[in-house]
């Protein structure tokens, strides 16, 4: 065995020999014996153990003839008798007894003897079987196919270090997958098809793993989605969520205008930080004091602050000249940003006096003439009605009388009002009176 498979332990071969040695006598007695040799055959101080070996006498065969019914022989030579010794005896062979009509003298074997040697060859002829099938797997192939080698370990080296030991190994390089690994950096090895340390034929293919790194996913477009709700779903996923903000007179406030990385790249979720660009809606400031602008004025801040400004409604006003903004909604230093509405109330001027009913009264009064004859009596006549007051220095009536005259006067009086009147003769208070 050993002349095909060096590796074959002496011992091993030792009981392949001793098995199927051509003189049963040098085999195994018994079952016990070859089940006790074999369970030693692989311990350390058995592999270089001698060779087996039959002395060449032993070996030597020895023709025996035939005998047959007509004729005995009793000269012939001696068989040769062997006993559990390693000496060789011989023992003349006694001579074939002839009874009636030639037949052989019926010597009867001991029928003990013949059944226990049956069970002790079935056993050997068992063992002698798995001695020839080891010997089957461990020399036919080495005869009859190529030589088998070791598969070299090449587990976590780069994809070409991998690649060159294969081949260096007596291998030729297969399929090479890429898998994602936990572990194992990208571009690295994972594992070989047929695995690491397993006998394979010298040049057959070696297939190999190589790690694509951690499991990737494609990164989705975010732009345009609410970043709350975005957020709040990637870091449940592993992401580091980053967020800048910007004003922007389109977007509403919260929306994500950009993303980095972009869509569809393949990152590592727990490896990546997304950074989002959030609109922080319109830039907003302070509303100034908008009351005193005449429409002109509120014309220019409108297109300034890009802002819309609407008159809401006019009102009277005493302090604030007519035209011009009384208040405003919202008030002086709100935030406000572009595109907001800004509600003004302007001013119609003082408001006029309110019309009452009026009514005219008339009151007549005699002035008796008391001056010289032929010349004049000077008559000033003042009232206090809604037109006039008694405090005008020009009286409402001035006539000259030459006799005793009735003077009618006209009050325009207002509802729930009284009228006043002071007559004046010559200068002198005549009478002073009221009307209703």
């Amino acid at each position: 065995m050993k002349r095909w498979n060096p590796d074959i332990p002496q011992s091993v071969e030792n009981i392949v020999l001793k098995a199927t040695a051509k003189d049963p006598f040098r085999r195994y007695e018994s079952l016990e014996e070859m089940d006790e040799d074999l369970s030693t055959a692989l311990d350390a101080d058995r592999m270089n153990e001698p060779k087996f070996a039959v002395p060449l006498d032993d070996e030597a065969t020895k023709a025996i003839p035939v005998i047959t019914d007509q004729k005995a022989y009793s000269n012939l030579d001696d068989t040769i008798v062997h006993h559990q010794t390693d000496d060789v005896q011989t023992k003349p062979t006694p001579p074939v007894k002839q009874g009636k009509k030639g037949k052989k003298d019926k010597t009867k074997t001991p029928k003990g003897k013949s059944k226990k040697k049956w069970p002790m060859v079935i056993i050997g002829l068992f063992f002698l079987l798995i001695l020839l099938g080891v010997a089957a797997v461990t020399m036919v192939p080495g005869l009859l196919g190529p030589k088998e080698i070791e598969v070299p370990d090449v587990s976590e080296m780069d994809q070409t270090e991998a690649i060159s030991t294969i081949i260096s190994a007596g291998f030729v390089v297969g399929e090479t997958k890429k898998v994602p690994d936990e572990e194992i950096p990208e571009e690295y090895v994972i594992k070989t098809n047929p695995k690491a340390g397993r006998m394979a034929n010298e040049g057959s293919a070696v297939d190999i793993y190589v790690s694509t790194g951690k499991e990737k996913v494609e990164v989705d477009d975010y732009v345009g989605k609410d970043f709350e709700e975005v957020s709040a779903d990637l870091e449940e996923k592993g992401f580091t969520v980053e967020k800048e903000e910007e004003f922007n007179d389109e977007k509403a406030k919260g929306t994500i205008m950009d993303q980095d990385p972009s869509p569809g790249d393949e990152v590592v979720a727990e490896e990546t930080t997304i950074t989002f660009t959030v609109s922080k809606g319109r830039e907003s400031f302070d509303l100034d004091s908008l009351e005193g602008f005449d429409q002109t004025a509120l014309d220019k801040y409108e297109a300034s602050k890009g802002i819309n400004i609407i008159v809401q409604s006019e009102e009277f006003s005493s302090e604030v000249d007519e035209g011009k903004v009384i208040s405003h909604k919202p008030v002086a230093s709100t935030p406000i940003t572009k595109g907001d509405t800004v509600y003004v109330i302007m001013s119609k001027g003082p408001e006029p006096p309110k019309e009452v009913p009026t009514k005219e009264v008339t009151e007549d009064v005699t002035i008796p003439y008391k001056g010289q004859e032929g010349k004049p009596q000077s008559v000033e006549i003042f009232i206090d009605d809604k037109d006039s007051n008694l405090d005008d220095s020009d009286a409402d009536q001035v006539q000259g009388i030459y006799e005793d005259t009735t003077i009618t006067m006209t009050f325009t009086l207002e509802e729930g009002t009284k009228g006043e009147y002071l007559i004046l003769v010559d200068g002198e208070e005549y009478k002073r009176g009221t009307v209703e």
